[in-house]
């Protein structure tokens, strides 16, 4: 996990791991496959966040890195390419985002 961190966050490993180390819920479980969990500023997630999923059946990442309520880095980059069942983690990370996620 840590070496697909280290490739995925690409110029924004430090920030990511400041990120991941902000207060969050605990862990969650998705559709049984989905492991995810966030971190966020005390300012809150707009400002500064990390959201982390990782499937463990096909083993992939799924990465949202915000900062001064914008996204600074989003893995897989597209949108679309979300998983519909991350919806509600994303939703309790930004709502704005989760609308966003996952196919149409």
């Amino acid at each position: 996990m840590t070496t697909a961190l280290r490739f995925n966050s690409g110029g924004h490993r430090s920030v990511l791991a400041a990120r991941l180390r902000d207060p969050g819920p605990p862990v969650a479980l998705a559709d049984d496959r989905y492991l995810y969990g966030f971190g966020c500023r005390l300012e809150g997630c707009r400002m500064g966040g990390a959201f982390l999923a990782y499937d463990v059946h096909d083993e992939r990442i799924f990465l949202l890195l915000t900062e001064n309520g914008g996204v600074r880095l989003s893995v897989p980059p597209d949108p679309r390419a979300w998983p519909e069942a991350l919806r509600p983690g994303l939703h309790e990370f930004i709502p704005a985002l989760a609308e966003a996620m996952g196919p149409r």
